[in-house]
């Protein structure tokens, strides 16, 4: 009788071993099946925001793609405006960019776009930021330039729709929508004067792009993991070359700290 319940005890513990990893399995399983939900919901939800960022971008882009440079456009362009000191100059500096953007063909663009840079800080003006970001593309030709930034200004507009969702993904796509009926009413005035000057956006626009992303990825709206390394990049970006974007940056730094 005691070799019968010894085996009857064995049978047991084994058994119940066997059903604590099955239950162990089965909960693993659906751990598993609850995050692959959520991934293939968020799978599904990105299909169905990027087409319409897609328009958003197309809104954008019809609005831009037929702007030329016009103004000192040309001189930030040619990283010349420092060295422009005669009417003459001027007038030549505007006529054409083949003759203004030779020294970026001779091999030293980096080394040119450094020089305007210190000059234009110690004789013209500290915002400097922007342009170290603008002029490679400006450089490039009208083209180039106002593809980027008909990219930014879509980023722009999604981070706000972001922002004003509050992460919420129901209210995220009408957010969008009213985001962009926002951009298509500005005045034309302040388009034509703040947006197509390519030298005014990169100072006043573009710099809006880096304050917005990097708020957005402080809220953890983009989700992604929270760099602040990467935060703390976008709101040197935002801040550092507009004034007003500056007292900006220090109101959200100093919400973000309080709250």
């Amino acid at each position: 009788m005691d070799y019968i319940k010894v085996f009857l005890e064995y049978l047991y513990m084994k058994n119940y071993n066997l059903y604590i990893k099955l239950i162990t399995s089965k909960l693993s399983c659906h751990d598993n099946l609850e995050a692959y939900c959520m991934k293939s919901e968020s799978r599904v939800f990105l299909y169905k925001i990027l087409p319409l960022v897609f328009i958003v971008w197309c809104i954008v882009y019809a609005g831009h793609a037929f702007i030329w440079f016009y103004s000192d456009d040309y001189l930030y362009a040619s990283a010349a405006y420092p060295y422009i000191v005669s009417i003459d100059a001027l007038r030549y500096a505007k006529v054409g960019m083949e003759n203004i953007f030779q020294n970026h063909h001779e091999g030293h663009f980096f080394i040119n776009i450094m020089s305007f840079l210190y000059y234009h800080y110690m004789e013209w003006g500290g915002r400097v930021t922007g342009f170290a970001i603008g002029i490679p593309f400006m450089a490039h030709g009208p083209k180039l330039f106002f593809f980027v930034q008909s990219l930014i200004v879509t980023g722009i507009i999604y981070f706000t729709a972001c922002i004003g969702a509050s992460g919420e993904r129901k209210t995220l796509i009408p957010c969008l929508v009213a985001s962009i009926i926002v951009y298509i009413s500005f005045p034309f005035i302040l388009v034509r004067d703040g947006l197509y000057w390519a030298s005014a956006s990169v100072t006043y626009v573009w710099p809006l792009f880096f304050l917005l992303a990097g708020y957005s990825l402080h809220l953890g709206l983009l989700g992604t993991r929270r760099s602040y390394l990467l935060i703390a990049i976008c709101f040197f970006g935002g801040s550092a070359s507009n004034e007003l974007l500056s007292l900006a940056a220090l109101g959200l730094v100093a919400g973000m700290l309080l709250l």
